[in-house]
């Protein structure tokens, strides 16, 4: 036996024998003692003003419920992860700033895209023939553009995902004779419907799919350039009468061509080039007799034209800035420069002052800026041989070479999220 056991057995014999001696003879004194003391405020006591499940002691749960719980929480968690993976991706809104995507142009009679740095540039597969007019949706999840087997024979309108793939024709084998030279396409702002005109000056509405298919507006009227409005109500274009050297102007027609209105007053024969409407869908702005126009719509729909750039020098094809603070334009040079050189123009909205962008020159064509607002699109001074991406800030110009026997001078660039 060890020594450490020999003291735990002589402790406890002791404490045996101490317990068996001793008697409690103090328990008259401790309740005497008790019952002097002075009772606790009933704020002390939590019972008295905690809500009674507060106090209350929680029953044990049984183990099966808390395993079914963590069931039910792990399933819950598989269907949000399969909801977030199997659902389509969020598409920005269609109007106001957005990251910018691809540049899509013409080239040797096909489409071709690259990033606003002037990488990554390929030539989409389209099919047989030629394309032109590559125009964007809002959404920059896709593009329309013109399909023929040459420039000069009728062309049918396609739609294509921004990769080039699921191509497949809108007008479903009707084919309509178009201009190369000018923007006749455009998109609705939620991405399901297009209008575009035609070279003899109709206007026709369909949904992408090609059902639905119709003309609307009266036959009195030549139409171009459309505009679809971004609240969905209105598509905007420039519009004459059909006798010679009739002045053009801009209206605003509704999709179901019920509502037509004059909102630029006829100037010339090419005047009211390609109008444009704001972001936020109050004003379209347009050139009108060399000056930079702008209509604006009042809260009961009205419209009233009044000038934002005026001379003394001439002024053509305005665009939109994407937070709509800003208009783009472009400003004849003096005659003793080579012919369609033109100088990029910039005029704040809010208080006209203009500036010039950048000291070189660029081709009489439409532009626009691109969804981050940091550049301008436009087209080279060499006889839209190029397209040229022109930072706002100064910074170095991307040139695009852009042979091509089309020269359509469709500008809207892809906008991501």
């Amino acid at each position: 036996m060890t020594a450490r056991r020999d003291v735990d057995r002589m402790i406890t014999t002791w404490l045996g024998e101490i317990g068996a001696e001793a008697s409690v003879d103090y328990l008259d004194e401790t309740l005497d003692a008790i019952g002097r003391l002075a009772q606790r405020p009933a704020w002390t006591s939590p019972g008295r003003w905690l809500p009674m499940q507060l106090t209350l002691s929680r029953p044990a749960a049984p183990r099966a419920a808390i395993y079914l719980m963590l069931l039910a929480l792990l399933l819950a968690g598989v269907l949000v992860a399969l909801a977030i993976g199997g659902a389509p991706s969020r598409l920005p809104p269609p109007y106001g700033l957005a990251r910018t995507g691809l540049v899509a142009f013409e080239s040797n009679d096909g489409i071709v895209v690259a990033s606003a740095d002037g990488n990554g540039r390929r030539t989409m597969d389209l099919g047989p023939g030629v394309q032109w007019a590559p125009t964007w949706s809002r959404q920059g999840d896709r593009f329309a553009f013109w399909s023929a087997s040459g420039l000069d024979t009728p062309a049918s309108l396609w739609v294509a995902d921004a990769d080039g793939a699921n191509v497949r024709e809108v007008t479903r084998g009707r084919t309509f004779q178009v201009d190369d030279g000018f923007p006749s396409i455009t998109w609705s702002p939620d991405g399901r419907r297009l209008a575009f005109t035609t070279q003899d000056g109709a206007l026709f509405v369909t949904d992408r799919d090609g059902t639905d298919l119709r003309r609307i507006g009266d036959e009195a009227r030549f139409r171009a350039e459309p505009a679809w409005s971004p609240d969905g109500t209105l598509i905007a274009y420039r519009g004459h009468a059909r006798s010679v050297d009739a002045p053009s102007g801009a209206y605003v027609i509704s999709p179901d061509g019920v509502s037509d209105v004059e909102i630029g007053i006829p100037a010339g024969p090419v005047s009211h080039l390609a109008p444009e409407w704001s972001p936020d869908g109050r004003a379209v702005i347009f050139d009108s007799k060399g000056d930079i126009a702008i209509s604006r719509r009042d809260a009961s729909g009205r419209w009233a034209e009044g000038p934002l750039v005026l001379g003394p020098f001439l002024d053509y094809l305005p665009a939109w800035s994407n937070a709509g603070t800003q208009v783009s334009f472009l400003r004849e040079l003096p005659a003793d420069l080579p012919d369609e050189t033109y100088a990029l123009m910039v005029v704040d909205v809010a208080r006209p002052v203009e500036h010039r962008v950048f000291p070189g020159t660029v081709g009489f064509g439409f532009q626009c800026w691109t969804p981050d607002d940091r550049a301008i699109r436009a087209i080279g001074p060499d006889g839209s041989r190029s397209v040229l991406v022109i930072p706002v800030d100064g910074g170095p110009i991307v040139r695009l070479p852009a042979p091509a026997t089309s020269t359509t001078d469709v500008c809207p660039l892809q906008r991501l999220r």
